[in-house]
């Protein structure tokens, strides 16, 4: 497909049609702010994805519950971040700190973190390199 320059990112399908889904799940957001629409609860003419992680969560869940999941997210990222300087093995931790961070940039477009195969890699991943690194400490200080 040719895109001209003077159609710009509207004029093609997908990108003009995420935008309006976005547009109608956000005044949905505006309804309900601090809780959202709920998890389980549907609105009707609104599909159950979003094409942004960020703009899904806030229509389901609304602020707190975008906050708490950011919270989270931020607490393994800066749990890995203090990692890296303390261990020999950073090559693993430092894939892991590129993989959360694509993770967190291509949810502006599509649902990574809902991927169940995306984020099962990424917390098996991190749950290892984090008991791997408690155990080290551990034998250090008995040592």
């Amino acid at each position: 497909m040719i895109i001209y320059i003077n159609e710009g990112l509207m004029e093609q399908s997908s990108f003009k049609q995420r935008t309006i889904l976005w547009k109608i799940m956000i005044e949905h957001f505006e309804e309900n702010p601090f809780l959202g629409n709920g998890p389980s609860k549907g609105v009707e003419g609104i599909p159950d994805v979003a094409d942004n992680n960020y703009i899904f969560i806030l229509f389901k869940y609304g602020i707190i519950g975008l906050f708490l999941w950011l919270a989270m997210v931020g607490l393994v990222i800066r749990k890995i971040t203090s990692l890296i300087g303390n261990v020999n093995n950073n090559y693993l931790l430092s894939y892991l700190l590129i993989y959360w961070i694509v993770l967190l940039l291509t949810s502006l477009t599509m649902e990574s973190l809902e991927s169940i195969r995306m984020t099962t890699i990424a917390f098996f991943l991190t749950g290892i390199c984090m008991t791997n690194n408690t155990h080290n400490r551990k034998s250090r200080k008995l040592s």
